[in-house]
């Protein structure tokens, strides 16, 4: 198999479904790729925990960009950015600009919601006493149903419940012309960590760090 640049590698063992007598490996085109990435450490005063471990969205936002990403294809909300309603309104804008055949990436670090079998992304202005003010994962599938038109979808979570994501990705099996995969830190039932260790682990692989390959097959 010729080697890949390890993002292109990642994006491409989850997304892409090349025949096993392939001589080439797919594809993956950064410059086709957008990004939209919401994080949250700090609240106001809501209840709930901040985090005290350094953050890692910024370094894995800079990875993606020396991947060759375009700036302009990057959407990044940061604590007090990342409303509910900004979270909605810039996800839906940036999906709607990403044409045929993109490559998309979701990825929220922070705190995940969960209670009676759903789950929320806890934005920067979540009230604990009504969920309904949280980021609701299923809001996700509607919205790259209808405004996105590209083929490649990856959803990366980083916070406690983060493998719910994974409804998105069984929504899209019916379509064949979207390939969809998830990276969770934690099963949909389950806590994360509070220190990183997810995305840090993600950071070093995009990076050329091959520790996260246990079984070598690239």
């Amino acid at each position: 198999m010729t080697p890949l640049r390890p993002f292109a590698a990642l994006l491409c063992a989850l997304l892409l479904s090349a025949p096993a007598a392939a001589e080439e490996p797919p594809s993956w085109n950064p410059q086709d790729t957008f990004v939209f990435v919401a994080s949250v450490i700090e609240w106001p005063g809501n209840g709930l925990a901040t985090f005290k471990d350094p953050r890692r969205d910024e370094a894995l936002v800079a990875q993606l960009k020396a991947c060759g990403v375009p700036p302009a294809n990057v959407v990044f909300l940061m604590d007090k950015e990342a409303t509910r309603d900004a979270m909605r309104r810039e996800l839906r804008a940036l999906a709607a600009r990403a044409g045929a055949g993109s490559t998309f990436l979701f990825y929220f670090q922070g705190h995940g919601l969960s209670r009676k079998e759903k789950t929320w992304l806890a934005c920067y202005d979540v009230d604990l006493k009504d969920f309904s003010t949280a980021f609701d994962v299923d809001e996700l599938f509607p919205v790259f149903d209808k405004e996105w038109k590209g083929s490649r979808l990856l959803l990366v979570g980083d916070c406690c419940h983060s493998g719910a994501l994974n409804r998105v990705v069984e929504r899209f099996e019916s379509k064949s012309s979207v390939r969809a995969a998830c990276l969770a830190s934690a099963t949909a039932s389950n806590a994360s960590t509070a220190h990183w260790t997810f995305t840090e682990a993600l950071i070093s692989a995009r990076a050329g760090d091959g520790a996260v390959d246990r079984d070598r097959d690239g």
